[in-house]
């Protein structure tokens, strides 16, 4: 049926869509069954991927510093060239665990000394919201289908406690206090960030029938109170920001989104689906219904002509173009393949 109803998209991709979407359209999306290594070839000489593998050193780690990182790089950033950036590009571009490079870099997450550039965001204070480098790490296992060793599953626990916090607030007001018109979280009411939602997404084995209803009515709480505000973290008289959990304003109207809100949409969107989510709200599914519609009213494809820098820049969080260059027709590529690794989950 899917299929069926977007093979208009489907065509549209096949004959003008890169390597890197052509890869994850048929394995990730339509499931085929074939050899992918052609596809691998081309991607490998991308000049994204080459930026990425010209970080690795011998013992397979990228860069000199593990969070952060930017692709390109930019280099008035001392942090540019990180683990972080390097390896959510190579996942993105469709390379596996079992690629030697992957394989190497991920090995070399596994020794002690596997945070090259330690910072605020690496303290570990579970109850105002810092949970230390694994939980980082974790996730980035996670994109590559790990979550068998023991920090990866600490860290999955930790995230749906996180959702539990979230889900049991009657008002959003419960979790943060607010000084000098600045808001800060209430020592154990931080909610659940970003990471903890990517690695809850790229899991599969916490999914019991009561986490994934606290997981709903987690997010249910968060549609409801969007957009959040911005909420520091308050450490030893340190203000520190959190991976916000989305940036998204869910109850705004579609048509109204600028470039921002549709990189929001699609980067938040597509989480929610790995969780079969899409289905369970009405607002997550009247937009996506909304997105069906545009498409069908389009030729299958997603026209509108969104240019932030936040879809071309590859970094913790931006990143959307698999494509070489934001051209028109690689730009209808990438947001039309995007599009469909959303609308797939109502079809599941």
């Amino acid at each position: 049926m899917f299929k069926e109803d977007f093979s208009k998209s489907i065509e549209y991709l096949n004959k003008n869509a890169c390597d890197a979407i052509l890869l994850r359209l048929n394995r990730d999306i339509l499931e085929t069954s074939q050899d992918f290594s052609t596809y691998k070839e081309n991607i490998i000489k991308d000049k994204k991927v080459q930026t990425a593998l010209s970080w690795q050193k011998k013992d397979g780690y990228f860069g000199d510093y593990f969070h952060g990182g930017w692709i390109p790089e930019n280099k008035k950033i001392k942090s540019s060239k990180a683990m972080e950036a390097a390896l959510i590009l190579l996942h993105e571009m469709g390379f596996e665990a079992k690629d030697d490079f992957i394989s190497k870099a991920l090995k070399s997450l596994l020794k002690k000394d596997f945070n090259k550039s330690w910072t605020s965001w690496d303290i570990y204070s579970p109850e105002q919201g810092l949970y230390g480098d694994d939980y980082e790490r974790a996730l980035l296992f996670a994109y590559f289908g790990i979550e068998d060793k023991d920090f990866i599953k600490k860290e999955i626990d930790r995230a749906i406690n996180s959702m539990k916090i979230l889900a049991g607030l009657n008002d959003l007001k419960e979790a943060y206090y607010v000084k000098n018109n600045q808001t800060f979280y209430v020592k154990g009411k931080a909610l659940p960030d970003l990471y903890q939602l990517k690695l809850l997404a790229y899991t599969k084995k916490w999914r019991s029938h009561e986490n994934l209803e606290i997981i709903k009515s987690a997010v249910d709480k968060l549609i409801s109170f969007s957009p959040l505000p911005d909420i520091y973290i308050m450490y030893k008289g340190q203000k520190i920001a959190p991976a916000k959990l989305s940036r998204l304003d869910f109850n705004k109207d579609t048509n109204d989104y600028d470039d921002i809100d549709w990189y929001q949409f699609f980067s938040m969107y597509e989480l929610l689906g790995r969780l079969d989510l899409l289905k369970c709200n009405e607002v997550l599914k009247n937009n996506t219904e909304k997105l069906i519609n545009y498409l069908e009213e389009n030729d299958g494809l997603f026209l509108k002509p969104v240019k932030h820098k936040c879809f071309k820049v590859w970094g913790c969080y931006s990143g959307l173009m698999l494509s070489n260059n934001w051209s028109k027709k690689n730009r209808i590529c990438d947001l039309t393949y995007r599009s469909l690794a959303i609308i797939k989950y109502l079809y599941e």
